[in-house]
């Protein structure tokens, strides 16, 4: 009986397609608004950091001690850590004894201890402040007396422990006051009382009365006397705070959770009516409430209650093959056992409030190998604030010592692995287990290493960096794809596309004279199976100038003979000049629209608006997974003509882990589940100079066959950086346009700013359209220009429209003037550090790379660099930290430079580099039309000082080198370019200009883009009617014979 309720408790717990087109166009009158889902801010740590596959599970917090079952012994034993001092030790080890079910009040620690010999259980009780250990003495008196057996579930109040004893046929609860009395039976009678909980004067607890239909009964334990409080079809679990009472309910949909309120005596349901997925074992502190939930996945995942607003908090947001489950809850702190690290779980802590950076620890040995014995002098250097305690361990990760400046000696052969562990009152940060900390004495070394980059498009170079334990002196290199090394840290270059490659490596010295280490990684590097292409402007035969106020178009039809004017006021040219565009499309809201005024073949008209539309950019190649043919294209549309931009699409198979892990987040955050499918294919779509307004379209082809009737399931999830620099994205329903061949094709309306798009079915109902902030970075650097800026001396714009969090689908008036949302505030920058490994003289020995936490900034030190600080002593650190714009020198007036929004403090100041590395900025957005540059601010000349600077509009970088560290920033300045007057007369042809054969266009893609024109005329509140466009296409189609049926 005893070993099933402990189970049970969960310890261890074409025509027609045309057709289809135009009504699209005509339903695209609705407004679909997409409201923002944020996820909670605290900080959260990993509170288990035992470096194995032992598993942490089942926590209890109070105060600042956290306690949990622990599997490292090799059975369950009881662990408890205290976030005020760093030290974690078992209370009562014992291999023999299983410990489990810990709960936790002021400083004492309860559990229940099963004797694997005897088969009993007993409650122990521990004084966290005394570290004494005492069980429940036996109670001699009348029946149902208490004998240390059979006694399950503890959990205490003050000093007051209740549990349930399994004596005369059925379970009963018993109280014992720890200083005061011997324990005695409060709850008995006709069938199981089960799961006690106790606060104060009460006790909440499962009566089994009616063994089919269990309900919750809460006890006064002063008055003696107890009322039914929760029933249902299946309560269990109750969980007690001041204020209420919370349990399970299993009814026939699943496990839902419930509240009593002790002030109101109303019950009242605490998670959504709408779930149907289970909710369990809750916890509560005060008005607030944590559960298990399963609506993301069958792995579960912690959910918080507020009870006096309803507020609800998915704790930590993370990918659904995480398990988290058994919440438990104090105050601010919330713990619960968590499966990310590895396949085992481990205990994390989630302290509610503003979320800050925990001290990152890390320290480095003298030596890392030798013969014994052997000394070895460690260096802390930890860093982050504040750092509370420091705790060492120098082997075997069952004692902790203090810091020996003088070192430790090794004097046994083996490979030892230090770890120090830093921490506060809401982290714990452990050195990682990797080998370059390990002491090796008499033993060969053990081989490790990592590549960057680990997959892209072939050709594919990577460089191989050993990362070996143990100063091996030989390498031997296996790519994976034929090639060998024997270099330290070779770059190999991967040529054939659509590959997986094995890479190994083998590593020995001379130390003990034994076998050599090898390490293998199985399908570490990837060459992407896909396609890139790129649509660039300017296109030859196409200037805008300035004229009457706005911008002009002189369109030369004898250089772009292939167009289209299907009304005055649209005109659309198709693949002009190779330039990677299936065709440009120019907007007119002028009645006299555009036309060819001199009969010299050049078109000319007031320009309103431009639509791109990129060619389709296929695979190349074979998928065995999803076939061949699927690809991309994509439309957006501008308020003017840049003079200079592209467009970059790439694709290519399946997902980067990153990019998978985002996805996962979009898909559970609206509710979906993905299939066993997962995610066909990625489209990356990067802009430079080019920026839309609002919404954008994009066009994805699956295989017929892979899809399988799933069309009505197929989403296309999105996600970008928006104008406030915050990471958003959203599940968007794909409108299936047509089948074609062996593909289907779909598209969806999305915000601008998404640059990174994957297409699959999901499984669920779910809710699409939601925007769902990823990650919140627009507290480091300004926002970007939201507005258009337009300079008709330059008859091109200089800035772009985006809509703040995401475009409403179609409009029909201009928007209000919506109200700005109130600001949180958040923290600044905290800054971020990189080590950087010099020999005596100051000479790198060990490339370094610095990452700014926006991921925007970089500094790279290459080996060889004399890298010192100002005082001439060897560099060992470099810092970074983003400076907001008020903190920064002000540039003097009449300057062209313009601060561009980012700007960084890196420190030491004063340190030096001989020769300079290099500082590389990373711009979310390049503006067309402006240069960029870095300069320096020079403390003792108060000025700041221009750096020589490389500007990749392609990439959006932008490079100086550096050769000392101070603050830097970045600013821009309107390029210089020459101003075109315009002419009434034909523009000048090039000699002897050859006109290149251009593909027809299908009219498929022609019928799609002109339904584009339609929809960009409503969006933009065009006067012709939308029916009237529909149907001047249609035609203007069928008259051009190339209407699906024509000739």
């Amino acid at each position: 009986m005893v070993e099933v309720e402990a189970m049970e408790s969960g310890i261890g717990n074409n025509t027609q397609s045309s057709l289809n087109l135009l009504v699209i166009v005509l339903l695209l009158v609705c407004v679909l608004p997409l409201p923002s889902c944020a996820f909670p801010n605290g900080t959260e740590t990993a509170i288990s950091t035992v470096p194995d596959d032992s598993a942490q599970t089942n926590p209890a917090v109070y105060g600042t001690f956290i306690a949990w079952e622990d599997w490292r012994p090799g059975n369950q034993n009881i662990y408890v850590y205290n976030l005020a001092t760093g030290e974690e030790y078992p209370p009562a080890p014992d291999f023999l004894l299983m410990q489990t079910a810990p709960a936790l009040y002021n400083t004492t620690l309860v559990w229940q201890q099963l004797d694997t010999g005897s088969y009993t259980y007993s409650i122990q009780v521990f004084d966290l402040a005394s570290h004494s250990l005492s069980s429940v003495p036996a109670n001699p008196g009348p029946d149902p007396q208490y004998t240390p057996e059979d006694n399950c579930f503890p959990k205490l109040y003050e000093d007051e422990i209740v549990w349930q004893d399994y004596h005369g046929g059925d379970w009963d609860i018993f109280l014992y006051n720890i200083t005061t009395s011997v324990p005695s039976a409060i709850v008995t009678g006709a069938g199981d009382q089960k799961h006690p909980a106790i606060m104060g004067n009460h006790m909440a607890y499962e009566n089994w009365s009616d063994p089919l239909h269990p309900e919750i009964w809460l006890y006064d334990i002063a008055g003696g006397s107890s009322v039914p409080v929760g029933s249902g079809s299946f309560a269990r679990y109750p969980a007690l705070s001041q204020t209420y009472v919370v349990w399970e309910d299993h009814s026939g949909s699943g496990s839902l959770v419930f509240g009593y309120s002790l002030a109101t005596g109303i019950v009242s349901r605490i998670t959504p009516a709408s779930l149907t997925t289970e909710q369990m074992h809750p916890a509560i502190a005060g008005n607030t409430v944590v559960v298990e939930d399963y609506r993301q996945s069958a792995n579960g995942a912690i959910y918080l209650y507020d009870l006096p607003d309803g507020t609800e908090t998915w704790v930590s947001p993370l990918s659904g093959s995480v398990i988290q489950k058994t919440p438990a809850i104090y105050q601010d702190r919330i713990v619960w056992d968590d499966s990310r690290s590895d396949t085992s779980s481990d205990i994390y802590l989630l302290t509610r409030g503003v979320s800050e950076s925990c001290p990152a620890a890390d320290f480095s040995p003298s030596v890392h190998a030798g013969t014994s014995p052997l000394v070895v002098t460690f260096t802390d250097r930890s860093t982050g604030t504040p750092i509370l305690h420091r705790v060492w361990n120098y082997s075997d990760g069952s004692t902790w010592y203090p810091l020996d400046p003088s070192g430790e000696t090794f004097s046994t052969a083996g490979i030892f692995h230090p770890l120090l562990t830093a921490g506060n009152l809401k982290c714990r940060n452990a050195t990682p287990g990797i080998s370059r900390n390990d002491i090796y004495v008499d033993s060969p070394p053990s081989a490790d290493f990592f590549g960057s980059p680990r997959q892209g498009f072939a050709p594919l170079s990577v460089q191989f960096t050993d990362s070996s334990g143990g100063e091996p002196a030989t390498w031997s290199w296996d790519f994976g794809d034929g090639s060998v090394s024997h270099e330290q840290n070779p770059l190999h270059t991967f040529t054939t596309a659509g590959g997986s490659y094995t890479v190994s490596l083998t590593v020995n010295n001379t130390f003990a004279g034994m076998a050599p280490g090898n390490e293998i990684k199985t399908e570490y590097i990837r060459t992407f199976l896909g396609a890139t292409g790129i649509s660039t402007l300017p296109v030859e035969g196409i200037v805008i100038v300035p004229r009457y106020g706005g911008r002009f178009l002189l369109y030369n039809a004898t250089l772009l003979p292939d167009m289209a004017t299907p009304l005055p006021s649209i005109l659309t040219t198709y693949h002009p000049d190779s330039a990677g565009w299936q065709n440009i499309t120019f907007l007119s809201r002028d009645s006299s629209g555009f036309s060819d005024t001199f009969g010299n073949t050049t078109y000319m008209g007031n320009l309103s608006r431009v639509l791109f539309q990129t060619e389709d950019v296929t695979a190349a190649g074979t998928s065995p997974r999803i076939g061949t043919g699927w690809g991309v294209s994509y439309r957006v549309g501008t308020s003017g003509y840049p003079s200079a931009a592209s467009l970059t699409t790439e694709i290519w198979e399946n997902t980067t882990s990153g990019d998978q892990g985002l996805f996962d987040r979009l898909v559970i955050g609206s509710n979906f589940l993905e299939t066993a499918s997962g995610i066909a294919y990625t489209a990356r779509i990067v802009k430079t100079g080019l920026r839309g307004n609002g919404n954008a379209t994009i066009t994805m082809s699956l295989d017929h066959t892979w899809l399988d009737g799933r069309e009505a399931q197929t989403y296309i999830i999105g996600y970008g950086v928006n104008s406030q620099g915050d990471t958003v994205g959203s599940v968007t329903a794909a409108r299936h346009l047509f089948h074609d061949g062996d593909l289907d094709y779909f598209e969806a309306e999305v915000p601008e700013y998404f640059t990174t798009f994957g297409i699959a079915p999901l499984a669920g109902s779910g809710n699409p359209f939601q925007l769902i902030t990823l990650s919140v970075t627009s507290h480091v650097n300004p926002p970007e220009p939201a507005d258009p800026v337009y300079d008709p001396s330059a008859g091109v714009e200089s800035g772009s429209t985006t809509a703040g969090g995401a475009g409403t689908g179609m409009v029909m008036n201009p928007p209000a003037t919506p109200t700005p949302a109130p600001v949180t505030p958040v923290p600044p920058d905290p800054g971020t550090s990189a080590k950087v490994y010099t020999n005596a003289n100051g000479v790198v020995t060990q490339a370094t790379r610095l990452l700014s936490t926006n991921g925007r900034t970089t500094m790279n030190i290459g080996e060889g660099v004399a890298a010192k600080e100002a005082n001439g002593k060897p560099l060992t650190e470099i810092s970074i930290k983003a400076l907001s714009p008020g903190s920064l020198p002000a540039v003097p007036s009449g300057s062209p430079f313009t601060f561009a929004g980012m700007s960084y403090d890196l420190g030491p100041d004063g340190a030096t580099f001989s020769p300079p590395v290099t500082l590389t900025f990373t711009l979310p957005q390049a503006e067309w039309g402006k240069d960029y540059s870095v300069h320096y601010f020079d403390t003792k000349a108060g000025t700041w000082q221009t750096l020589p600077t490389t500007f990749d509009a392609a990439t959006g970088t932008v490079s100086a080198e550096v050769g000392h560290l101070s603050v830097f920033a970045l600013f821009s300045q309107p390029r210089a370019s020459p101003v075109t007057t315009p002419v009434a007369t034909p523009l000048p042809l090039p000699p002897a200009p050859q006109v290149k054969a251009q593909p027809p266009a299908t009219a498929v893609s022609i019928f799609t883009s002109m339904l584009g024109w339609a929809a960009d005329l409503v969006m933009n509140n065009a006067i012709i009617p939308v029916v009237v466009v529909i149907l001047a296409i249609l035609g203007y189609l069928a008259a051009q014979g190339r209407f699906p049926g024509g000739r």
